[in-house]
């Protein structure tokens, strides 16, 4: 990628450059735009990507004042600035962007122009994309590096799970129809000790016993009040 600057006083240099390339992502506009001032930090962070940085295609910068007397199509189309537009050789206008101008917006419409498409629709043509470095990525059949992953032809490691058809182990519960252990709870009817009262306000007064046979015997069942109704 070649990003190109071209200056209010630079008349004459878009025609020329829309005339050498295949496929070029301009963006016109003005310094005094404060929609321009808006966008120059999205533009500057865009051109970084690593992404458009791969695309073997120009990124324009274009001062409107340079396309004054301007014959490239193109400029026809342009109705204020900024504006985002990929150009097609000629002079030809691709597509204009349209929408919100943010970082993500802005990358896709680069990206979704790599294509050149020519009139008919029966010829495209593929624009060069560079690839990373050769002999950045390990070659084929050879292992990973010692230490991060199991070694090149070992198999996985066997998961911990039981044997199909086995039963699962018995859980630690009592078994059916036997009772809970006693709680350690005090004897029915003896009176709490002395100065280990409840929270105060929701139980009797700290220090007074509880009434003799309030509490049913250890192992005996819960008795429930039967109510009726006459309906």
């Amino acid at each position: 990628m070649k990003v190109i600057n071209i200056e209010a006083h630079q008349l004459g240099i878009f025609d020329t450059l829309v005339k050498t390339h295949p496929l070029i992502i301009a963006k016109f506009f003005r310094p005094d735009c404060d929609f321009c001032i808006q966008l120059d930090p999205i533009w500057k962070k865009l051109i970084k990507d690593v992404d458009i940085r791969r695309l073997n295609i120009p990124i324009v910068n274009v001062h409107s004042g340079a396309l004054q007397n301007s014959v490239s199509p193109c400029v026809q189309k342009i109705n204020g600035v900024p504006t985002i537009m990929a150009i097609k050789k000629g002079g030809i206008m691709q597509a204009m962007h349209h929408g919100k101008n943010t970082y993500k917006n802005l990358k896709n419409f680069i990206l979704n122009n790599i294509k050149l498409k020519h009139h008919g629709g029966a010829r495209t043509m593929r624009l060069v994309v560079k690839r990373g470095k050769a002999g950045t990525h390990r070659k084929a059949g050879t292992p990973r590096k010692a230490g991060t992953h199991r070694k090149a032809g070992t198999p996985r490691k066997a998961r911990l799970h039981r044997k199909a058809g086995t039963p699962r182990k018995a859980r630690p519960h009592r078994k059916a129809g036997t009772p809970r252990k006693a709680r350690p709870h005090r004897k029915a009817g003896t009176p709490r000790k002395a100065g280990t009262p409840r929270k105060a306000g929701t139980h009797r007064k700290a220090g007074t016993p509880r009434k003799a046979g309030t509490h049913r015997k250890t192992g005996t069942t819960r008795q429930y009040q039967v109510y009726k109704f006459n309906i």
